[in-house]
C-alpha cells in the first residue's frame, strides 16, 4: 500500500512540475486519468516534429480530447494565432473547455462535434477509456453503447471560420482519419502546411498506415516520419507527419 502512495505522489509531482513549465494551470483531480496523455504531448513532445514554433499560424486539432495538444499549440505559436479544437465526447469536451479556462488559453475555439466525411448527424460507440470512435466495429469500443452526435467536414470547418490557411493539421481520431483524408478535397489539401497524427488500425488491407502516407504523397506533402508504434493492446497503430516545408 504504501508503494502505491508513492507512486501516486510521485505522479502528481510529475504532473506539477509539467504544470509549472509550460504555464499551465489544470485541475489535478480531473487530469489525473490521462497523465499519461499529458506527459507524451509537454515532457516527450509527440507534435514537436515540423511545429511551427513562436508562429503566427492556424492550427486545427481533430480528436482534441482533453485539450492537452492544444494548450501545446497555444503556449508554442506566435502572438495572434488561432487553434480550433474538435471534440465530439460531451465529457471529454467539459474536460477540454475546462482546461482551456483554467490556463486562460483564449486563442483556443473548441468545438463539441467531430470531424467527419460527411454533415450529418451520427453515432459516437464508447469505449472503457476516453478514446471513443465513430466507427462501430473499432476495437476499443462497446458496440451497443453510443450517443448520437453531430458530424462536420472540414471544409465546412473552413468556410464556417473563414480559414485561409492551416498551417499544421493534427490529428488523433480513432479510425476516421482514413475517410476524412480520402474525401478530403484538393482545395483544402492545398491550405494545409503539415500533417501529424495517429493512425488505428482497422484490421483492413486498405485502411492502414500505407493508404494514409500514399494520400498524403500524392497531394505533395513528403512523408518525414512513419512508425508503427509499440502496443500492449493487441492493436496496430502508429504515427505520421507529413509536410510541405522544405
Amino acid at each position: 500500500m504504501s508503494l502505491l502512495k508513492e507512486l501516486f505522489s510521485q505522479r502528481k509531482k510529475n504532473f506539477a512540475s509539467i504544470c509549472k513549465a509550460n504555464s499551465l494551470l489544470l485541475d489535478y483531480t480531473l487530469n489525473k486519468s490521462e497523465f499519461d496523455i499529458l506527459r507524451d504531448i509537454f515532457e516527450f513532445r509527440s507534435y514537436a516534429e515540423y511545429f511551427p514554433f513562436y508562429q503566427h499560424v492556424t492550427i486545427i486539432d481533430i480528436g482534441a480530447h482533453y485539450g492537452y495538444f492544444s494548450l501545446f499549440a497555444a503556449g508554442n505559436s506566435g502572438s495572434g494565432s488561432n487553434i480550433y479544437a474538435f471534440e465530439p465526447d460531451e465529457n471529454n469536451y467539459k474536460a477540454l473547455c475546462n482546461n482551456i479556462e483554467m490556463s486562460n488559453a483564449r486563442n483556443i475555439h473548441p468545438f463539441n462535434y467531430a470531424i467527419d466525411s460527411t454533415n450529418a448527424m451520427t453515432r459516437l460507440y464508447q469505449g472503457k477509456s476516453p478514446n471513443h470512435s465513430l466507427l462501430q466495429d473499432y476495437s476499443l469500443v462497446q458496440h451497443d453503447r453510443y450517443v448520437d452526435i453531430q458530424t462536420k467536414t472540414l471544409s465546412q470547418v473552413v468556410a464556417e471560420n473563414d480559414i485561409r490557411r492551416i498551417d499544421f493539421l493534427k490529428m488523433d481520431c480513432e479510425g476516421s482519419e482514413y475517410t476524412i483524408l480520402e474525401t478530403l478535397p484538393e482545395n483544402i489539401f492545398d491550405l494545409i502546411t503539415t500533417v501529424s497524427m495517429e493512425f488505428h488500425d482497422l484490421k483492413s488491407a486498405k485502411y492502414n498506415g500505407f493508404f494514409i502516407v500514399n494520400i498524403l504523397r500524392d497531394h505533395h506533402f513528403e512523408i518525414v516520419r512513419f512508425t508503427y508504434d509499440h502496443t500492449s493492446m493487441g492493436l496496430n497503430y502508429g504515427r505520421i507527419v507529413a509536410t510541405k516545408v522544405r
